[in-house]
């Protein structure tokens, strides 16, 4: 319950710089909203990888470094996350029409972080698994 927990406060860093960013770029910059949130992924999902790296899943990790190979899993996971982000956020600006389309970012973010946890915590921070051989 403690690493949820830890996650679910990465998540929310990462959500605050998300729609911080997006706020910045969709609704002053009128930038696409499509293009604001993936963006805006770009910059959260690389500041959580490195936190959940350091914090969340710190006894997965046994002091192993950052490594691409990590990062490229993280990324993967929470491309599905992205995906199920855009089709909510679009669904949400259809929809409702809200008069801030942070709103419907925030619901978008919101819909990922259950596939975004599990998909972490079984791939992208699994334990090394360590072969023996038998004798």
């Amino acid at each position: 319950m403690a690493k949820l927990l830890r996650f679910a406060v990465v998540g929310g860093l990462g959500t605050a710089l998300n729609l911080g960013l997006f706020y910045l770029l969709a609704d002053l910059g009128r930038v696409s909203p499509s293009v604001a949130a993936v963006l805006c992924f770009a910059a959260a999902v690389t500041s959580n990888y490195l936190l959940n790296h350091a914090w969340t899943f710190r006894a997965e990790m046994d002091g192993e470094r950052p490594s691409p190979g990590r990062y490229v899993r993280f990324v993967a996971v929470s491309l599905v996350g992205l995906g199920v982000n855009l089709a909510v956020l679009n669904l949400v600006l259809v929809l409702l029409h809200p008069a801030l389309k942070v709103f419907g970012q925030a619901a978008g973010i919101a819909c990922g972080v259950v596939t975004n946890y599990i998909g972490s915590d079984r791939l992208a921070f699994r334990r090394k698994l360590h072969w023996r051989y038998p004798a």
